[in-house]
């Protein structure tokens, strides 16, 4: 009976009213519950309080990012120019051997039948010159995304023939030559876009004064002596058959009470309001050896429930940070 009596004068001492103080070292608003026991046992030998908590700053500074783009087009010309030129000459040397003229039969000159003297051949020199020209031009143009090819060919051709011709007697001697000349200019002409993208950001801070609240969940626990709180999600709530994962976080305006292990998880305004509103709720702290599990009283639930009809009104104002000097914390002394 002893052992049972200090637990239960240790549960009286333990229990604190909720309330609101401001934090002036952390510039926050805090209103929590607290000892808010799961339990409503009247002999517990393990202790597990759920708090609710909100802590409420005036943020002072928004940045505004602008990012402007600006476009440069440069357009870059190359020009490649070339000539070809190709001479082709040759040269023939022909010799040619006339058949030899018969010698006249001899003929009475009492004879009427007229005489037919057969001529030599000629003697002498002649030439023959021919000149042919000719010329091809073609103009292409390849164009691309970026890039864009006009080819400009040109041909031209010039052909000379030139013939000489000399007889001697029954020997004729030909010498003919032939040149011809090429000429091909190819001119490219290729143009290149570039496009160059820059980007400007500029970052504009106005000083603006907005309230943004931060909504958390803690527990105090008075834990066994083997008992160490598992990694990651150790709090496992389960409210009308909806289970949440709470994981363990930081907050440097948050201190627990000498007398509890304390760990605080940040929620969300509606898991509050469902674990205030809830016809079944329950919690299992999960351990590294084993759970500790809690059916959540009435109790602890109604304490949830004023702590929102009191601390969450529908519209948050800056009067409710300029008000704090009558605000008391939960031990009674002045902030």
């Amino acid at each position: 009976m002893a052992s049972a009596a200090l637990v239960v004068s240790g549960c009286a001492v333990f229990e604190k009213k909720s309330g609101a103080w401001n934090d002036p070292f952390e510039q926050v608003k805090v209103a929590q519950t607290v000892g808010n026991n799961v339990s409503r046992a009247p002999l517990q030998r393990t202790i597990l309080c759920l708090n609710a908590r909100r802590e409420t700053r005036i943020f002072t500074g928004e940045t505004n990012v602008v990012v402007t783009y600006h476009t440069n087009q440069v357009v870059s010309y190359t020009t490649n120019y070339s000539i070809n030129s190709v001479t082709n000459l040759q040269a023939n040397l022909s010799t040619n051997q006339l058949v030899p003229v018969a010698p006249p039969l001899p003929v009475d000159t009492n004879d009427p039948t007229a005489l037919v003297v057969q001529a030599p051949p000629p003697q002498g020199l002649s030439t023959n010159t021919s000149l042919t020209r000719s010329a091809d031009q073609y103009l292409t143009v390849n164009t691309g995304r970026d890039q864009s090819v006009t080819t400009l060919n040109l041909q031209s051709s010039v052909t000379h023939n030139h013939q000489l011709t000399a007889t001697f007697g029954n020997l004729a001697v030909t010498v003919a030559t032939n040149q011809t000349i090429r000429s091909e200019t190819i001119i490219s002409i290729t143009a290149v876009t570039n496009y160059v993208v820059t980007a400007k950001t500029n970052v504009t801070i106005s000083p603006v004064k907005r309230v943004v609240h931060d909504h958390f969940l803690y527990t105090e626990l008075t834990p066994p002596p083997d008992f160490t709180p598992a990694p990651g999600e150790n709090l496992i709530l389960l409210l009308d058959g909806q289970r949440y994962g709470l994981t363990p976080t930081n907050s440097p305006a948050f201190q627990g009470r000498r007398e509890f292990v304390s760990t605080l998880y940040r929620v969300t305004p509606e898991i509050l309001v469902h674990l205030a509103n809830a016809r079944e709720a329950r919690l299992r702290l999960r351990g590294v050896t084993y759970a500790i599990e809690r059916d959540i009283s009435r109790s602890c639930q109604e304490k949830i429930r004023q702590f929102l009809v009191r601390y969450y009104p529908s519209t948050a104002t800056l009067e409710e940070l300029r008000s704090l000097a009558s605000e008391r914390r939960p031990d009674g002394t002045q902030p």
